[in-house]
């Protein structure tokens, strides 16, 4: 599958089509070998990955492996320490890392947007209407994290 670049695994989802006019899986095989006689051939599997990824993630891109960093105490404990002794000027440069004991899941996330991120972004964005908020001309987008929910009670 490493040969397939994102062109061709968008290709292979055009193949497949959407609604009454979807092709089975073995009709792309067919149709994938008959455009691109010189690649190996598909087979239902590798399809059967990239739908599934389109479906989950929006995109085809390839996905680097879930290894999380590994960071050690200390470099934690540098990292907070450099910050404590100059807390003005990387304020608008690098925000404080957060680390986690778990896995991130909906409820933590919330908690770090809600008790850590907006308190953080309304000392350096400041409404001067309400220092609650952060400035309106303020947008956070995260970069890279697929569409996704969480139900939290």
């Amino acid at each position: 599958m490493s040969y397939l670049t994102e062109s061709l695994k968008i290709e292979m989802l055009m193949m497949i089509g959407y609604g009454d006019r979807a092709r089975t899986q073995c009709e792309v095989v067919r149709l994938f070998r008959e455009t691109h006689p010189d690649l190996p051939p598909l087979n239902q599997g590798t399809i059967s990955k990239i739908e599934a990824q389109y479906r989950e993630m929006g995109h085809v891109r390839k996905v680097p492996s879930k290894r999380q960093a590994v960071v050690d105490d200390d470099t934690k404990l540098n990292l907070l320490l450099a910050l404590e002794e100059n807390p003005i000027t990387p304020a608008r440069q690098l925000a404080r890392p957060f680390f986690f004991d778990d896995t991130l899941n909906g409820a933590r996330y919330l908690r770090l947007l809600q008790h850590e991120l907006m308190p953080m972004l309304c000392h350096l964005f400041p409404n001067p209407l309400n220092p609650n908020l952060t400035d309106e001309r303020l947008w956070f987008q995260q970069d890279g994290a697929p569409p996704h929910y969480a139900a939290i009670n």
